[in-house]
């Protein structure tokens, strides 16, 4: 206990008691009682209301003035670690019910709250829509009270206090120490804090060729959201969706994700999340050969394509797994074509170069010449 540690040598505690017409009490018994109230030392003041008490080690102690007329007075001494003197106290009976006052064994002033019972080094540890605060217990104080925001918020004896808090919102908390007889320490310096949001979770992504679609869970408390790619913050957005276009092609890509509160607080990092582009399939070069009854399209094998699709005019008209389409329309007018490659995705490359080609008209059969004199007729 406190009370056990040696303080030096021994010291004299003497004093004047006096009445509020500054008249000496005389005959007041004056006791030096120890943290339990239990009575180590008894004096009866003289008729100029002074009293005496030596070889006092400095330890804590409460000193209580009795007097049948004048009332009573109760005070708290608490020893220095070093450099204890002789204590010399003036006090006054009121005959008033009087908070306890606490004085040194060095002739300081005396305090209205006791030193001891001060509160020193309370943490406050948010967490994800939670906030545990904490502090040192002090052997002396049988309660403490916290405030959040100047509004009391708990009593009791333990030192430890946790609540559910709403993110991006600071809260101040002080906190204030009682012990017996109504001593209280100082209310202590605020400590603010905040709790963030959660982290994001429930990540889906989408690959289209080379771009993502990220979706996730809307975050509680949530402003924006912060993205990091490959551990490198890349931007914020508002809702809990973004793409990201232009990538490079057959990569792996790692994303995390953190909630961003009104204080502009970030969460915990999501888990990674890993995307991998689609390998990049070239357009075919599209061409066609010579037929005189049908068009027939071919172009070059592209590594990776599964199927091609075939457009005419703009219009998907067939697929085939080859590099050659027939189409047999019928003589004399254009049409123009393109060909796509499809992956193992079933997602489109981008188109091949537009190829424009037709069936050739048949030549004339059957041609007759009648001739006269002067010209010749064609049938």
């Amino acid at each position: 206990m406190l009370g056990t540690i040696a303080y030096a040598d021994s010291v004299t505690i003497s004093g004047i008691i006096k009445n509020p017409a500054d008249k000496p009490v005389k005959k007041a018994v004056v006791t030096l009682r120890n943290l339990k109230d239990e009575i180590l030392m008894e004096e009866t003041t003289n008729r100029k209301g002074k009293f005496t008490l030596k070889d006092v080690e400095p330890r804590f102690y409460y000193l209580v003035i009795e007097h049948e007329a004048d009332g009573s007075k109760r005070i708290k001494i608490n020893p220095r670690k070093k450099r204890n003197i002789d204590l010399i106290l003036r006090l006054v009976l009121t005959g008033k019910d009087e908070p306890v006052e606490c004085y040194l064994f060095a002739n300081d002033n005396p305090t209205a709250f006791d030193p001891v019972l001060n509160i020193r080094n309370m943490k406050a540890e948010p967490s994800a829509g939670h906030v545990v605060l904490s502090w040192k217990d002090i052997k002396q104080a049988k309660l403490f009270t916290l405030y959040e925001n100047d509004i009391k918020i708990y009593v009791g004896e333990d030192t430890r206090f946790e609540k559910d808090v709403p993110p991006g919102v600071e809260f101040c908390y002080t906190l204030k120490a009682s012990g017996n007889f109504g001593l209280e320490g100082e209310l202590s310096e605020p400590i603010c804090a905040s709790a963030p949001t959660e982290k994001p979770r429930d990540i889906q992504i989408d690959v289209y060729k080379n771009t993502f679609s990220f979706a996730w869970g809307a975050v509680e408390g949530a402003v924006q959201y912060a993205l990091y790619r490959n551990d490198e913050k890349i931007g914020k957005i508002q809702t809990p969706s973004f793409q990201e276009r232009d990538l490079e092609y057959d990569t792996d890509y790692y994303y995390k994700i953190a909630a961003l509160d009104a204080l502009n607080i970030e969460s915990d990092l999501s888990v990674e999340v890993k995307a991998t582009t689609h390998e990049f399939i070239a357009a075919p070069i599209l061409s066609s050969m010579n037929s005189e009854s049908r068009i027939t399209l071919i172009w070059n094998e592209v590594e990776s394509a599964v199927t091609y699709t075939i457009y005419r005019g703009g219009i998907n008209i067939s697929s085939t797994d080859g590099s050659s389409f027939t189409d047999p329309m019928p003589p004399g007018k254009q049409y123009c074509y393109e060909i796509a490659c499809v992956d193992q995705y079933n997602i489109e490359s981008d188109r091949s170069n537009s190829h424009c080609t037709k069936v050739p008209l048949a030549a004339p059969t059957g041609v007759q010449a009648d001739s006269d004199v002067t010209s010749i007729h064609l049938n």
